[in-house]
């Protein structure tokens, strides 16, 4: 199985926040090698005549028409049609879903969704409140340009992001109104830099406050402690490892920063319910797996 990453759309020289599509795609044949690409966007995909395939890090699930979907940032993934089909497709950057880089209060709702791609991806027809109408306005205003629509499609994606929000379990991502501080911020975006050598110590160091105190707020901040988020950066990564290069399970584990194979091989299995060796196994026959 292919992976590539997609480059980011460039308007005048400069990265798009955003890009936007009424894709009709035509009957797959099943036996054709597909290639799993990953951004740095959310993607959010309304089904509007469809009976598809969204397969995503070697799982697949059911699309069809009035379903709405959401893939995480940096989550490989592709769509599969049965049929003859038509969805809106809908790409951001995460930031947009904050007013600034200082909004911390919106950023907590952000962060599961570019590091935690364990979340719910497809929500059935009436799951989503008014899924369908918010979509099409997103599409026509993209494809009209009326004036302000850019403002009109953000105002959009956060109605809907605010009911993907609503939809989730609170068991699934954490959502108190606790204060997501600029030590904390500091501290997520370190470990996506550092996390095959981040641990608490260094992390607590990188953002000048001592071990007691940061583990205290990182924990009430995010709703799990240091460690178990870290372990889920760490596979997340392998798991785009697995699904996008030929590296051995052992390689795998020592660049996502295990300190065994073994280990990872544990833990891989605990969040997976199956071994990073079945995982690429899933991944590269798609067409042999069942819709979840």
């Amino acid at each position: 199985m292919n992976v590539k990453k997609q480059l980011p759309f460039v308007v005048d020289g400069v990265k798009s926040w955003l890009f936007c599509d009424r894709r009709i795609k035509e009957k797959n044949d099943k036996t054709l090698e597909y290639y799993y690409h990953y951004h740095d966007y959310i993607e959010l995909l309304y089904a509007i005549d469809a009976d598809c395939e969204i397969w995503s890090n070697g799982k697949c699930y059911s699309f069809v028409t009035g379903d709405f979907a959401v893939l995480n940032s940096n989550e490989p993934h592709y769509v599969l049609a049965n049929r003859k089909s038509e969805y809106v497709c809908v790409l951001f950057s995460p930031e947009i879903l904050y007013a600034d880089e200082n909004a911390f209060l919106d950023y907590k709702y952000v962060a599961p969704f570019v590091s935690n791609n364990s979340l719910k991806t497809v929500f059935k027809e009436g799951e989503i409140a008014d899924a369908k109408k918010l979509s099409v306005e997103i599409i026509e205003a993209w494809e009209n340009e009326e004036y302000a629509h850019e403002l009109i499609i953000r105002a959009n994606i956060l109605k809907l992001f605010a009911g993907v929000l609503k939809n989730l379990k609170k068991e699934d991502i954490y959502t108190s109104t606790s204060h997501i501080g600029p030590e904390i911020k500091k501290a997520l975006i370190y470990i996506t830099e550092h996390f095959d050598a981040a641990d608490e110590k260094t992390t607590a160091e990188a953002c000048n406050l001592s071990y007691y105190h940061f583990s205290r707020t990182f924990k009430k901040t995010m709703g799990q402690t240091f460690n178990q988020y870290l372990l889920n950066v760490k596979i997340n990564q392998a798991e785009k490892y697995l699904v996008s290069s030929d590296k051995s399970v052992t390689e795998i584990a020592f660049i996502t920063g295990f300190s065994s194979a073994s280990h990872f091989i544990s833990k891989f299995k605990e969040k997976n319910n199956v071994t990073p060796y079945k995982y690429r196994e899933i991944a590269k026959k798609p067409q042999n797996q069942k819709r979840i």
